[in-house]
């Protein structure tokens, strides 16, 4: 998949600190009043002209393992001076449910705002540089409070424009009604997963992506993507949807517990600033020249068994199979980007970012 996204629209926004785009905020009894979940965070804290996403979590670090199966809203309540996540269907909202929280760097966030322009039959259609004509676009959705949205949203590409819907099929909507939307800034990646036979478990999919395998820190937002017309992808998904970590893998399940559907598709901004660790101590391997132009240097306290690099699609570019505390690698035939370097030792494995020039 090509790169996507260098810009979105011309926002002004706070600018981040790398480790504060992605976070997790957990509700608690001292976040919720009924049916919301207050957020604190410095950037979102009283700011009604913020952007982030949100995407259910069952046990992110700090979470709780507790299923949420309601859908999500966001909206900015002026007497709390913050934002909130707040159930579609009034209900209280279930203590210690978790969320994935993503706010873009400036220039990768933006409101949509259906209107008579962008209403089109049961459609908002996106009408930006980077989603016209762009079928690889990977972009993220959340409703903003106007009026409740009680519907499970996807994103659908007609040959020119990409589309939000609602996933029953049916509701249209209505002029005024509002969504965030955020796509992968300098510390994110975008990716698409497809869920097939292979990866399908129960009411779950495994993802395999070298950001978030064997890394229980991993972070990422996702959106249904129905996908381009007459693709074997064009399945409708009015689930609620939530991420999981089973040990070794992340996955997408559905948060009724139901099966898992062949040929869904999901739009994926994944956070690349938690590099994983499993079972290994703190900087044990180190990778220099980074950035790099000819060759790479990576070194450890501990023997270094093997040493995979994969793209940001996760497509596997170079494996190297070592015996050695020291590896050099000459990657001067690499097109200039930005790789993850999965490095596996006696001791474990550690994940690394990479920069070719």
């Amino acid at each position: 998949m090509k790169t996507i996204f260098t810009s979105f629209l011309l926002f002004v926004l706070v600018m981040l600190n790398a480790q504060n785009e992605f976070f997790v905020h957990k509700a608690t009894s001292s976040t919720i009043v009924g049916y919301a979940t207050l957020i604190d965070h410095p950037y979102l804290n009283n700011n009604p002209d913020a952007f982030f996403v949100v995407s259910h979590a069952w046990n992110p670090p700090g979470g709780s393992s507790v299923y949420n199966n309601k859908i999500s809203g966001l909206f900015y309540s002026i007497e709390n001076s913050g934002w909130v996540i707040y159930n579609q269907d009034s209900s209280n909202l279930i203590v210690d449910s978790s969320y994935f929280i993503y706010i873009p760097q400036s220039g990768y966030g933006a409101e949509l705002t259906a209107s008579a322009t962008n209403i089109y039959g049961n459609y908002v259609i996106l009408d930006y540089p980077y989603t016209n004509n762009n079928p690889d676009a990977v972009v993220i959705v959340n409703p903003i409070y106007t009026t409740y949205i009680n519907n499970n949203l996807g994103l659908w590409y007609d040959g020119n424009n990409w589309k939000l819907y609602n996933e029953d099929g049916t509701t249209g909507f209505t002029i005024g009604q509002k969504f965030m939307i955020g796509v992968a800034g300098n510390n994110q990646v975008a990716y698409r997963h497809q869920a097939t036979v292979a990866n399908i478990e129960s009411n779950w999919t495994v993802i395999d992506h070298p950001l978030l395998n064997n890394n229980p820190n991993g972070k990422f937002v996702f959106t249904h993507n129905w996908g381009e017309d007459s693709t074997s992808s064009n399945v409708l998904y009015d689930k609620v949807a939530g991420a999981w970590y089973d040990g070794s893998r992340w996955c997408i399940y559905n948060e009724d517990q139901t099966n898992f559907t062949q040929n869904l598709m999901f739009n994926l901004v994944i956070d690349t600033t938690t590099m994983g660790v499993e079972d290994i101590e703190a900087s044990q391997t180190t990778i220099y020249p980074n950035p790099v132009v000819n060759d790479v240097h990576i070194t450890s306290k501990n023997t270094i068994e093997e040493i995979r690099i994969y793209n940001m699609t996760g497509e596997e570019i170079l494996k190297n199979n070592s015996n050695a505390t020291a590896v050099q690698l000459n990657v001067s035939k690499l097109p200039s980007g930005v790789y993850v370097v999965v490095i596996k030792t006696s001791k474990g494995v550690e994940t690394k970012k990479l920069v070719k020039k």
